[in-house]
């Protein structure tokens, strides 16, 4: 899981990824320093808790002021990636 984690990683603009296996309530990740083991904590806990009752096989993206996240729920585990906006995509975006 580990090498899973560093290659996701690797992509440009993701800072970090948890996932959530929901059967057996384990947490692997790969978050920057900044965050706490209770940070890390409160969002796999929300986010088994969301996995439990949102829809299966699902996707969701989320922006935020400072960054963006992708949201992956399916019946085993549930995933997020944390990443930072990438100023070319603002200007493909402002060019259309």
């Amino acid at each position: 899981m580990d090498k899973i984690l560093e290659n996701i990683r690797m992509v440009n603009g993701v800072i970090g990824t948890i996932v959530v296996d929901k059967t057996r309530a384990l947490t692997f990740q790969l978050m920057p320093t900044s965050y706490t083991t209770e940070n890390v904590k409160n969002i796999a806990l929300s986010l088994l808790n969301l996995g439990r009752s949102i829809s299966k096989n699902m996707s969701l993206d989320l922006f935020f002021e400072k960054g963006l996240a992708r949201l992956y729920n399916n019946k085993e585990q549930i995933v997020i990636i944390l990443g930072r906006p990438e100023p070319k995509t603002y200007v493909k975006v402002g060019m259309n």
